[in-house]
Protein backbone atom coordinates (compact mmCIF):
# COMPACT_ATOMS: atom_id res chain seq x y z
CA UNK A 1 0.00 0.00 0.00
CA UNK A 2 2.77 2.24 0.90
CA UNK A 3 4.32 1.56 -2.39
CA UNK A 4 1.57 2.34 -4.18
CA UNK A 5 0.86 5.54 -2.62
CA UNK A 6 4.32 6.51 -3.39
CA UNK A 7 4.00 5.44 -6.99
CA UNK A 8 0.63 7.90 -6.99
CA UNK A 9 2.22 10.64 -5.61
CA UNK A 10 5.26 10.52 -8.06
CA UNK A 11 3.32 10.32 -11.40
CA UNK A 12 1.27 13.47 -9.81
CA UNK A 13 4.58 15.13 -8.97
CA UNK A 14 5.91 14.03 -12.66
CA UNK A 15 2.42 15.27 -14.48
CA UNK A 16 2.98 18.80 -12.56
CA UNK A 17 6.15 19.03 -13.60
CA UNK A 18 5.56 18.59 -17.38
CA UNK A 19 2.74 20.56 -17.25
CA UNK A 20 2.56 23.28 -19.49
CA UNK A 21 1.22 25.83 -16.83
CA UNK A 22 -0.49 29.37 -18.05
CA UNK A 23 -2.43 31.94 -15.98
CA UNK A 24 -5.14 34.43 -16.86
CA UNK A 25 -8.36 35.87 -16.72
CA UNK A 26 -11.79 35.23 -17.77
CA UNK A 27 -15.82 36.75 -17.88
CA UNK A 28 -18.57 37.26 -19.59
CA UNK A 29 -22.38 36.47 -19.23
CA UNK A 30 -24.81 33.99 -17.85
CA UNK A 31 -28.60 33.40 -18.38
CA UNK A 32 -29.56 32.07 -14.72
CA UNK A 33 -32.69 29.79 -15.05
CA UNK A 34 -34.60 29.44 -11.86
CA UNK A 35 -36.55 26.63 -9.85
CA UNK A 36 -38.56 27.73 -7.02
CA UNK A 37 -41.51 24.89 -6.06
CA UNK A 38 -43.25 25.38 -3.07
CA UNK A 39 -44.05 21.65 -2.19
CA UNK A 40 -46.91 21.70 0.14
CA UNK A 41 -48.68 23.74 -2.84
CA UNK A 42 -47.57 22.23 -5.36
CA UNK A 43 -46.84 25.78 -6.77
CA UNK A 44 -43.50 27.05 -9.01
CA UNK A 45 -43.13 30.60 -8.44
CA UNK A 46 -42.40 31.16 -12.01
CA UNK A 47 -38.88 33.21 -12.16
CA UNK A 48 -38.42 34.40 -15.41
CA UNK A 49 -34.50 33.47 -16.77
CA UNK A 50 -32.15 36.69 -16.33
CA UNK A 51 -28.43 38.06 -17.52
CA UNK A 52 -25.84 37.97 -14.59
CA UNK A 53 -22.14 38.10 -15.31
CA UNK A 54 -18.97 36.19 -13.87
CA UNK A 55 -15.46 36.43 -13.91
CA UNK A 56 -12.64 34.93 -12.76
CA UNK A 57 -8.73 34.55 -12.61
CA UNK A 58 -7.97 31.76 -14.07
CA UNK A 59 -4.60 28.50 -13.51
CA UNK A 60 -4.67 25.95 -16.48
CA UNK A 61 -2.52 23.42 -16.43
CA UNK A 62 -1.83 20.96 -19.88
CA UNK A 63 -0.42 17.70 -18.99
CA UNK A 64 -0.47 16.71 -22.81
CA UNK A 65 -2.03 17.65 -26.29
CA UNK A 66 -5.07 16.06 -25.14
CA UNK A 67 -5.57 16.50 -21.47
CA UNK A 68 -5.35 19.28 -19.04
CA UNK A 69 -6.71 20.89 -15.54
CA UNK A 70 -8.49 23.77 -14.67
CA UNK A 71 -8.70 25.92 -11.31
CA UNK A 72 -10.67 29.01 -11.51
CA UNK A 73 -11.56 31.88 -8.69
CA UNK A 74 -14.06 34.35 -9.56
CA UNK A 75 -17.38 36.14 -8.36
CA UNK A 76 -20.76 36.08 -10.50
CA UNK A 77 -24.10 37.49 -10.16
CA UNK A 78 -26.98 35.17 -10.69
CA UNK A 79 -30.23 37.25 -11.45
CA UNK A 80 -34.36 36.59 -12.22
CA UNK A 81 -36.88 38.67 -13.24
CA UNK A 82 -40.63 38.60 -13.03
CA UNK A 83 -43.09 40.48 -14.42
CA UNK A 84 -46.42 41.16 -11.87
CA UNK A 85 -49.57 42.77 -12.42
CA UNK A 86 -51.97 43.75 -9.60
CA UNK A 87 -55.58 44.58 -10.12
CA UNK A 88 -58.74 45.20 -8.29
CA UNK A 89 -62.33 45.88 -8.56
CA UNK A 90 -61.97 49.56 -8.67
CA UNK A 91 -58.57 48.99 -11.12
CA UNK A 92 -59.16 46.48 -13.91
CA UNK A 93 -56.33 47.48 -15.47
CA UNK A 94 -54.27 47.37 -12.63
CA UNK A 95 -50.77 48.26 -11.48
CA UNK A 96 -47.89 46.98 -13.64
CA UNK A 97 -44.17 46.80 -12.44
CA UNK A 98 -41.09 44.26 -12.46
CA UNK A 99 -39.42 42.51 -9.84
CA UNK A 100 -35.94 41.58 -10.08
CA UNK A 101 -33.34 39.86 -7.69
CA UNK A 102 -29.64 39.81 -8.01
CA UNK A 103 -27.48 37.28 -5.58
CA UNK A 104 -23.77 38.25 -5.61
CA UNK A 105 -21.37 35.04 -5.21
CA UNK A 106 -17.61 34.18 -4.31
CA UNK A 107 -17.05 31.38 -6.88
CA UNK A 108 -14.18 28.55 -7.31
CA UNK A 109 -13.89 25.49 -10.19
CA UNK A 110 -11.99 22.27 -10.95
CA UNK A 111 -12.43 21.12 -14.55
CA UNK A 112 -10.69 18.27 -16.86
CA UNK A 113 -10.18 19.85 -20.18
CA UNK A 114 -10.12 17.51 -23.28
CA UNK A 115 -8.90 18.45 -26.56
CA UNK A 116 -9.57 15.32 -29.26
CA UNK A 117 -9.01 17.29 -32.33
CA UNK A 118 -6.03 17.37 -34.36
CA UNK A 119 -6.29 21.10 -34.54
CA UNK A 120 -5.95 21.86 -30.96
CA UNK A 121 -8.40 24.53 -30.99
CA UNK A 122 -11.50 23.00 -29.57
CA UNK A 123 -11.81 21.51 -26.34
CA UNK A 124 -14.42 20.32 -23.85
CA UNK A 125 -14.61 20.86 -20.34
CA UNK A 126 -16.25 18.82 -17.31
CA UNK A 127 -15.97 19.49 -13.67
CA UNK A 128 -17.63 21.14 -10.73
CA UNK A 129 -18.20 24.72 -9.23
CA UNK A 130 -18.99 25.79 -5.60
CA UNK A 131 -20.72 29.06 -4.89
CA UNK A 132 -20.41 31.29 -1.67
CA UNK A 133 -23.89 34.02 -1.91
CA UNK A 134 -22.46 36.72 -0.02
CA UNK A 135 -25.66 39.26 -0.24
CA UNK A 136 -28.82 39.17 -2.74
CA UNK A 137 -30.48 42.14 -3.92
CA UNK A 138 -34.18 42.90 -4.81
CA UNK A 139 -35.29 45.69 -7.21
CA UNK A 140 -38.68 46.66 -8.24
CA UNK A 141 -39.78 49.20 -10.79
CA UNK A 142 -42.86 50.40 -12.82
CA UNK A 143 -46.09 50.88 -11.34
CA UNK A 144 -44.80 48.55 -8.04
CA UNK A 145 -42.57 51.29 -6.88
CA UNK A 146 -44.26 53.40 -4.04
CA UNK A 147 -43.87 57.57 -3.70
CA UNK A 148 -41.01 57.63 -1.42
CA UNK A 149 -39.98 54.09 -0.86
CA UNK A 150 -36.53 52.45 -1.66
CA UNK A 151 -36.36 50.84 -5.12
CA UNK A 152 -33.74 48.48 -3.92
CA UNK A 153 -33.53 46.62 -0.73
CA UNK A 154 -31.35 43.94 0.42
CA UNK A 155 -32.63 40.32 0.74
CA UNK A 156 -32.55 38.50 4.05
CA UNK A 157 -30.66 35.00 3.44
CA UNK A 158 -31.58 33.55 6.82
CA UNK A 159 -33.78 31.30 4.89
CA UNK A 160 -31.51 30.41 2.11
CA UNK A 161 -28.56 27.81 1.61
CA UNK A 162 -25.67 30.21 0.89
CA UNK A 163 -23.28 27.70 -0.79
CA UNK A 164 -24.64 26.28 -3.64
CA UNK A 165 -23.03 23.28 -5.23
CA UNK A 166 -23.11 23.04 -9.59
CA UNK A 167 -22.08 20.04 -12.40
CA UNK A 168 -20.24 22.04 -15.18
CA UNK A 169 -20.04 21.37 -18.72
CA UNK A 170 -19.15 23.43 -21.80
CA UNK A 171 -16.68 23.28 -24.59
CA UNK A 172 -13.90 25.97 -25.62
CA UNK A 173 -12.30 27.01 -28.82
CA UNK A 174 -8.52 28.58 -28.09
CA UNK A 175 -6.61 31.08 -30.20
CA UNK A 176 -3.11 32.66 -30.33
CA UNK A 177 -3.09 36.00 -29.79
CA UNK A 178 0.10 38.38 -29.40
CA UNK A 179 2.37 36.01 -26.28
CA UNK A 180 -1.05 34.37 -25.36
CA UNK A 181 -4.17 32.46 -25.94
CA UNK A 182 -7.83 34.06 -26.57
CA UNK A 183 -10.59 31.65 -25.17
CA UNK A 184 -14.01 31.59 -25.58
CA UNK A 185 -16.11 29.27 -23.74
CA UNK A 186 -19.78 28.01 -23.85
CA UNK A 187 -20.46 26.75 -20.24
CA UNK A 188 -23.53 25.15 -18.43
CA UNK A 189 -23.50 24.75 -14.71
CA UNK A 190 -26.71 22.74 -13.60
CA UNK A 191 -27.32 23.37 -9.64
CA UNK A 192 -27.01 20.44 -7.30
CA UNK A 193 -27.81 22.27 -4.38
CA UNK A 194 -31.54 23.45 -2.84
CA UNK A 195 -31.27 27.45 -2.35
CA UNK A 196 -34.09 27.18 0.43
CA UNK A 197 -32.97 25.89 3.84
CA UNK A 198 -36.49 25.30 4.92
CA UNK A 199 -38.34 21.53 3.70
CA UNK A 200 -41.20 22.94 2.29
CA UNK A 201 -39.95 24.39 -0.64
CA UNK A 202 -37.18 23.12 -3.46
CA UNK A 203 -35.04 25.69 -5.06
CA UNK A 204 -32.60 25.47 -7.89
CA UNK A 205 -29.75 27.42 -10.04
CA UNK A 206 -28.80 26.65 -13.41
CA UNK A 207 -26.89 28.79 -15.99
CA UNK A 208 -25.59 29.03 -19.54
CA UNK A 209 -23.12 31.19 -19.79
CA UNK A 210 -20.44 32.83 -22.60
CA UNK A 211 -17.07 33.40 -21.43
CA UNK A 212 -14.21 34.97 -22.57
CA UNK A 213 -10.78 35.28 -21.47
CA UNK A 214 -6.81 35.16 -22.40
CA UNK A 215 -4.12 32.72 -20.83
CA UNK A 216 -0.14 33.36 -20.53
CA UNK A 217 1.87 30.49 -20.33
CA UNK A 218 4.34 30.80 -18.03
Amino acid sequence: MRLLFCAICLLCLTFFANAQVSLGVSGGANMTYWKWKIKTLNYDIGFDPAIGWRSAAVADWRFSPILGLRAELGYQVLSNRMELTFTTPADPEGESGRYNEHYHCWTSSLLAGITPFRNKKMYFLAGTSAARISAGWSRVSGDLVEPGAPTRKKIDLENFNRTQYFADFGAGMRFPVGKGTLITEVRYQAGLSNLASVPTVDARISTLGLNVGYLVQL
